[in-house]
């Protein structure tokens, strides 16, 4: 079933690295926010000033589901460093540089066929790279919070550790579920 477009405002803007961003995010009218399944996202409809016609881009949650907001989580895209010519990505650098605590924001969903079933008690492989991580991370949280004892194993690909993501909940998820195997692999060492 696709929802209709619904006005969520921004309550937390937090920047998780030099590049990532998590907007926190209630219903206007404090009304329930549907349950989703981990892995799902919202499709955002975005009013870029200077733009005649809306951008339309989908944010998995980055976070299990809570009552009181949705987490989403995006990564500024940069221009390759090879063509200086081309510009940053227009979505992610609005969310990351103009949108603020307070802004009203439409978006639909949750949606997605991409989700897991944390009730299941098979082991399972999440592998993810970068902001790829986001709706892994929804599902390992997801599985700690209802079945805290099924095996994971979570390996993570990201270029250097300050690009690292998430490295606090990671280590936390570690740290409490000892039947969690939590990899990360750098493509670049050396920077601290």
């Amino acid at each position: 079933m696709m929802h209709p477009y619904r006005r969520f405002k921004v309550i937390r803007k937090v920047r998780e690295n030099d590049s990532v961003v998590s907007l926190y995010l209630k219903h206007v009218h404090d009304s329930p926010l549907d349950e989703f399944k981990p892995g799902q996202h919202l499709m955002f409809k975005f009013q870029i000033r200077g733009r005649d016609i809306p951008e339309f881009r989908y944010y998995s949650f980055s976070d299990k589901y809570r009552k009181e907001y949705y987490r989403v989580s995006i990564k500024k895209e940069l221009p390759p460093i090879q063509s200086s010519t081309l510009p940053p990505g227009l979505c992610s650098s609005y969310i990351c540089d103009d949108i603020r605590e307070g802004m009203i924001l439409e978006a639909k969903g949750p949606t997605g066929d991409f989700y897991i079933v944390p009730e299941e008690n098979s082991p399972v492989v999440l592998i993810a790279g970068g902001i790829g991580i986001t709706p892994l991370l929804c599902m390992i949280k997801s599985i700690a919070a209802v079945n805290p004892d099924r095996e994971v194993y979570f390996v993570y690909g990201v270029n250097e550790k300050r690009d690292h993501s998430f490295q606090a909940e990671l280590n936390e998820l570690r740290k409490n579920h000892p039947n969690f195997s939590i990899t990360t692999f750098y493509a670049k060492t050396g920077n601290g």
